[in-house]
């Protein structure tokens, strides 16, 4: 799919194959061809878009030594904007974000496990599966690049219909115990560049007051990088006591 706007439920997808996107590429003005890291790629389509796209109990899984690439992977989708929402969607495998070295670090890339970047979306009860070797990032050194094990970052979608940042995470657990300042077991990146005429501002895109019950394992990190360094648990809310149930498939 392109840009799913409906309702699609009770999908198990296995990725027998690696799924690589071809590396996006921009003309300058000297006609010289370059990479710009701009591609994107996921299982299910490249976004869940409007009110109305609800995917319910969808299943990812990428078989062994096989992964999803591209410069922004979802495992799921790579945009959720418009109020989509995920319900009980789960994820695991491998994701690997693959950026040219041309590509500054001030560009920002991000990869989730359900969706890699959101504008306005509801994640409800939805999992992510892989504790370890779950992402990986091809010069990472050089590259400022956020994972989620639900979604990767924020942002806007587009300059041109673009909606306040707000997204919300409701009883949702991730088993990933590879975190740090880029790498949440959950969100990835929770603030965003409002754009302001005053200047580059940032602002949280996380609906904290309607997130709850989200689990994650204790003594790691929720959040990659939270909105003015806040707390996993002012973002995302109270760590839920109870695990969830985690069953392959």
């Amino acid at each position: 799919f392109t840009n799913i706007q409906n309702k699609i439920q009770d999908l198990t997808l296995v990725l027998e194959e690696s799924l690589i996107a071809k590396p996006s590429t921009s003309t300058d003005t000297d006609n010289k061809v370059s990479f710009d890291g701009l591609d994107a790629i996921a299982p299910l389509g490249y976004s869940a878009w409007g009110p109305n796209a609800v995917l319910s109990n969808i299943k990812v899984k990428t078989a062994d030594d096989k992964y999803i690439q591209a410069a922004m992977p979802g495992g799921l989708v790579s945009w959720a904007y418009g109020d989509a929402k995920f319900e009980n969607c789960q994820f695991s495998g491998q994701i690997k974000v693959w950026l040219p070295e041309g590509v500054g670090t001030d560009a920002l890339r991000y990869a989730g496990g359900i969706a890699a970047m959101a504008e306005r979306a509801t994640f409800s009860g939805c999992l992510f599966h892989t504790s370890s070797g779950a992402f990986t990032v091809y010069n990472e050194g050089q590259h400022s690049v956020y994972c989620g094990g639900i979604l990767g970052g924020v942002g806007f979608r587009d300059n041109s219909s673009r909606q306040q940042p707000s997204v919300i995470l409701k009883e949702c657990g991730s088993a990933l115990m590879e975190t740090s300042d880029k790498k949440g077991a959950l969100i990835g990146h929770s603030s965003y560049d409002t754009r302001s005429t005053a200047g580059n501002q940032e602002a949280s895109g996380i609906n904290s007051d309607q997130c709850e019950g989200n689990w994650w394992e204790e003594n790691y990190r929720a959040i990659g990088t939270t909105y003015n360094g806040i707390t996993d648990v002012k973002t995302v809310g109270q760590r839920n006591s109870v695990m969830p149930t985690f069953i392959s498939f």
